[in-house]
């Protein structure tokens, strides 16, 4: 068993990826210190404590790494990395240890922030999976100064202990406000998810403007929450990125003909039921990771059972020139679907220069038009990689392995695009359900009905709200009505 060149490695804390000789990502673990636990696996001790790290390290002929400025950032970036390659011996070497999620049931009327091994499907939030449970606790202890969150499952008769310290809301006092807490849970979420740069910048431009305004108090109150967010720590990334040079995007942009490697990569697919409440999702992936902060909703114009115009609807409104200013331009488009989709996206905007391709759900096929000249397909090297490519008319059919490291990443996109358009398309439909519902009790509009689902989640979070929570938010007059209407 060769070890392989192990002297790039620092002594600082970060994520490394183990890789086969085909450059497959076959295991992504975190370190405090990068150099020395990378080299425990050839270690023998580590060999006669378990057979599978035998065989990781006999198999892993190249280690990659991500350096971090923290243990933490480090535990939320191998989850992303974990997701997104779901590597073989990730599964092997923790079958024995369950993953620690964070669980935010925004679907309740005041959500309870707590911890879980077992994800339901009870329509809460489920942020993971992490593989180190200390270092999660330790992150949310450190985030509950900057965004304080309830841990009651049952509010107490007084203010809680952790409210006098400033980590909860304290949604048993009376200043309690719902809908400013529900923000703060969002913003959790997001840097849970590794996704704090907006936050922190947000944050520090209210502090500025706080201090300018001579509102000092305000002022204090948000540097503190901008010094909790910043403890967390921030991934650095190598100038040698590592994602940057992934096998997948390297190889598609050879095997694609196109000008820039693809660090940009954005994914587009419609949801709907029958043509109502039709969405369309707009995913963003940059060095091959998700990044969610700049992920897009679009409620499409005309509500059809017509995917290949909602299709050119999105597109269209993606590339006004309004949005390429503020979120500037892919390096490639992944578009859910076949040839139609493909073609009613590229006449949506025939001036734009990205390249555009279909992915084909049934054999994850990539589409491509022989006349778009933004490609220039290296036949040799598809074949040189047991890729193949076919003439079918007017387009070019790209077909790959299983575990081509191009089909899981845009599997990846995919199944990203359409977890994201099915999300906001259910919520819409509930949205509208609820809101018939709440529109039936007397002297309640769909206004008014919006704004009792805003603040409290759903018609069951209605309906088990106090009389004081619901007239706070409509009045006593209104507040009655609704009590009544329930009551029957």
């Amino acid at each position: 068993m060769d070890k392989p060149d192990l002297s790039h490695l620092p002594n600082k804390p970060g994520v490394y990826l183990h890789k086969n000789s085909s450059g497959e990502v076959i295991y992504v673990g975190k370190a405090i210190n990068l150099r020395q636990r990378v080299n425990q696996y050839w270690q023998k001790s580590s060999h006669l404590a378990s057979s599978k790290t035998a065989v990781l390290a006999s198999d892993s002929v190249k280690v990659d790494y991500i350096e971090t400025l923290g243990e933490i950032d480090a535990l939320f970036l191998e989850s992303e990395l974990v997701k997104r390659y779901m590597p073989k011996f990730n599964v092997e070497l923790r079958d024995d240890k369950s993953a620690t999620y964070v669980r935010i049931p925004y679907q309740d009327p005041i959500p309870a922030v707590s911890f879980t091994r077992s994800p339901k499907g009870d329509g809460a939030t489920y942020v993971g999976p992490f593989y180190s449970a200390g270092p999660v606790y330790e992150a949310m202890r450190t985030l509950r100064r900057a965004l304080p969150y309830s841990t009651h499952t049952k509010l107490p008769k007084k203010p809680c202990l952790h409210f006098q310290m400033g980590l909860c809301p304290g949604p048993e006092t009376e200043d309690f406000n719902v809908k400013k807490y529900r923000a703060n849970l969002k913003k959790l979420e997001q840097v849970l998810k590794g996704e704090r740069e907006n936050i922190i910048i947000d944050i520090e431009r209210r502090m500025n403007k706080a201090a300018k305004e001579q509102n000092f108090e305000l002022a204090a109150r948000l540097r503190n929450q901008l010094r909790s967010l910043q403890r967390v720590g921030r991934i650095k990334l190598k100038d040698t990125e590592v994602l940057g040079s992934d096998q997948a995007l390297t190889e598609l942009h050879k095997l694609l003909g196109i000008r820039n490697i693809p660090k940009h990569i954005e994914g587009f697919d419609i949801s709907h039921m029958s043509g109502s409440n039709v969405v369309a999702s707009q995913v963003v992936f940059k060095n091959g990771v998700s990044s969610k902060t700049d992920y897009r909703n679009y409620k499409i114009t005309n509500q059809q059972n017509n995917d290949f115009e909602s299709m050119a609807d999105v597109i269209s409104r993606r590339f006004k020139q309004v949005n390429i200013e503020k979120w500037g331009t892919p390096d490639l488009i992944l578009i859910d679907g076949g040839k139609g989709q493909l073609g009613s996206a590229q006449l949506a905007v025939p001036e734009v220069l990205t390249p555009m391709f279909g992915l084909a759900k049934q054999f994850e096929q990539v589409i491509i038009k022989k006349d778009d000249l933004k490609f220039s397909l290296d036949f040799k090297f598809a074949a040189k990689t047991n890729r193949i490519i076919s003439d079918e008319g007017d387009f070019y059919v790209i077909s790959f392995s299983k575990k081509d490291p191009i089909r899981l990443l845009l599997e990846r996109i995919r199944n990203e695009a359409h977890r994201f358009a099915v999300r906001y398309h259910s919520k819409l439909k509930e949205k509208t359900m609820n809101t018939t519902e709440l529109t039936k009790i007397p002297g309640i509009g769909a206004e008014t009905a919006r704004k009792l689902l805003t603040t409290f989640g759903s018609v069951s979070g209605v309906k088990s709200a106090s009389h004081n929570q619901l007239a706070s938010v409509v009045g006593n007059l209104k507040a009655k009505n609704i009590e009544k209407y329930f009551d029957k």
